[in-house]
């Protein structure tokens, strides 16, 4: 971040925004093995996130059904993202302290 010279104010920068859409999930902690549809279901989508699941407290969410004495892994998952279509963004500003935000546009 840097000051902006005019006003001295933080300078602001464009955020460009990824629409997508949730289109598959596949719980991690669960097993190792996989069936061939949930992996062609996460194979036929735009982009993987791996996530980990949260107490309220920040600790690491584990797997409910891990007895006290084990070590209880920690419930993990992958989803699969497929990207919405870009839309034809314009993006325009004048001269005052403005936030700007868009997703990729279509250049066709």
């Amino acid at each position: 971040p840097r000051l902006n010279p005019k006003h001295g104010n933080w300078h602001r920068d464009v955020v460009l925004e990824e629409p997508v859409t949730a289109m598959s999930w596949l719980p991690t902690w669960e097993s190792r093995r996989s069936s061939p549809e949930q992996a062609e279901a996460l194979l036929a989508t735009d982009m993987l996130v791996s996530m980990g699941g949260y107490e309220l407290d920040g600790g690491v969410l584990v797997q409910s059904k891990a007895t006290a004495s084990a070590t209880a892994p920690w419930e993990t998952a992958l989803v699969g993202m497929r990207f919405k279509a870009p839309g034809k963004d314009t993006m325009t500003g004048d001269d005052g302290d403005d936030v700007m935000i868009g997703q990729r546009g279509d250049r066709s």
